[in-house]
């Protein structure tokens, strides 16, 4: 597969970041195209004012910070929908954390873009359609004030998919309570999920101790 050298210039980082850039990669990378040189060009559309990266946004930064002023690119013709399709496809595929919010939103963009059914879109990416429903609902109904904590990890993606199927104000007061839990050790030193905050804090009176076993399932099959 050819490739051509495009100044860094007129390389443009795409407006669909599935991910942040990492420092920790960005830095090893650095290490090692000092030592070997960039062994993989980047993948780059091209736009009516240059290019956009659809795959590299690492090797680009890292490139940057080093003063190389080209870079191996293969040049595809691809459209806008094309690149954010490829971006979220390409990411939600790596063994790396990626914010639910994140993806809802781009699932949402494709689904109203592109395609007319969940299961269209699920064909097209390789994830189940119940993923996709998942992080859809966490961009449109989980509580706004919920999403740093989810970028920031301390909200589990089980739990925002969770907490996202109840009314902002239960979403809140449940993640408290998940919050109180995790901070008094009452999770047994796992993660502590909606279900553990069924086990370890009634939900029907909100104390800590057990209420009858019928309400308890009550409970356990609302969050189901």
């Amino acid at each position: 597969m050819d490739f051509d050298f495009i100044p860094i210039e007129l390389i443009q980082s795409s407006k669909y970041k599935v991910r942040p850039v990492d420092e920790e990669t960005v830095k090893d990378l650095m290490v090692s195209i000092r030592a070997k040189g960039l062994l993989q060009p980047i993948m780059v559309r091209k736009t009516s004012v240059g290019y956009n990266v659809v795959f590299g946004e690492h090797r680009l930064e890292a490139v940057k910070r080093l003063g190389i002023i080209q870079i191996p690119s293969y040049i595809r013709e691809l459209s806008e929908d094309d690149e954010l399709e490829l971006k979220i496809t390409e990411n939600i595929h790596r063994n790396v954390f990626v914010n639910p919010v994140v993806e809802g939103e781009f699932f949402y963009r494709l689904m109203r873009k592109r395609y007319q059914t969940v299961n269209q879109l699920s064909e097209a990416i390789g994830k189940s359609s119940g993923y996709i429903g998942d992080r859809i609902r966490v961009y449109l109904q989980l509580d706004k004030r919920l999403e740093s904590l989810v970028a920031s990890r301390q909200i589990t993606v089980g739990n925002a998919v969770a907490l996202s199927r109840y009314p902002a104000a239960e979403q809140m007061k449940l993640a408290e309570k998940i919050r109180q839990v995790k901070k008094q050790g009452l999770g047994g030193g796992g993660q502590v999920t909606v279900k553990t905050y069924v086990r370890c804090v009634c939900p029907v009176c909100g104390s800590q101790h057990s209420c009858s076993r019928e309400k308890q399932l009550e409970v356990e099959a609302k969050v189901e």
